[in-house]
């Protein structure tokens, strides 16, 4: 009977541990870090997550159109003003899309504050390695789902250095992907806004 019980036990929290991991990673997937095509950075076409058809580059090679846009004129930002971003890719008959974006200074060092506002799509990854002084928003599980149809859609609020500090790049790369259950055929594209 005692290992009978032992084994009843076991069983649980293995099924437990497993439903534990399974929701993480449902709830927490994103991009991985250093994938927007930034300085020195690849993307996800460029690093093998997503390819082509066999394997072909497949970096703006389609005719989705991936935009970085704020509701305020930030080509000239005004320091310590927060500013809310839309990233959206829009591809006729897509049905999954992903994203990632970073905000860099001239020096490739972090620029100004990411700030999640729906945090149901998108969510912030601190930087790591090499990437350390970095920090990037990217999709949720949910935010891969269309906002609309053919239409990948996340918004956020940027922050802007409290000092003026020179031109700041947003890097961004999108994926438009064809929805069967691999990385292969699917769509990368890469785009950037300078602000000063």
């Amino acid at each position: 009977m005692f290992f009978y019980s032992l084994y009843m036990k076991t069983r649980f929290l293995t099924l437990l541990f497993g439903t534990v991991v399974v929701l993480v990673f449902i709830s927490s997937s994103g991009a991985p870090i250093g994938s927007t095509g930034a300085h020195g950075e690849l993307t996800c076409g460029k690093s093998g997550c997503h390819v082509g058809l066999n394997g072909t580059a497949n970096i703006n090679t389609g005719i989705g159109e991936l935009k970085i846009n704020s509701a305020q004129n930030i080509s000239n930002y005004i320091p310590g003003e927060t500013y809310e971003i839309t990233v959206s890719l829009k591809e006729e008959g897509v049905e999954r899309f992903g994203f990632s974006l970073t905000v860099l200074d001239s020096s490739n060092q972090k620029a100004g504050e990411i700030i999640i506002t729906d945090s149901s799509r998108t969510q912030l990854y601190k930087g790591a390695r090499e990437f350390s002084n970095r920090e990037y928003a990217t999709y949720r599980m949910a935010g891969t789902n269309p906002y609309d149809a053919g239409i990948g859609l996340w918004t956020f609020k940027w922050k802007a250095p409290e000092q003026h500090i020179g031109k700041i790049t947003f890097y961004t790369a999108g994926i438009s992907a064809n929805n069967d259950g691999t990385d292969k055929g699917d769509r990368v594209y890469t785009q950037t806004l300078i602000s000063q």
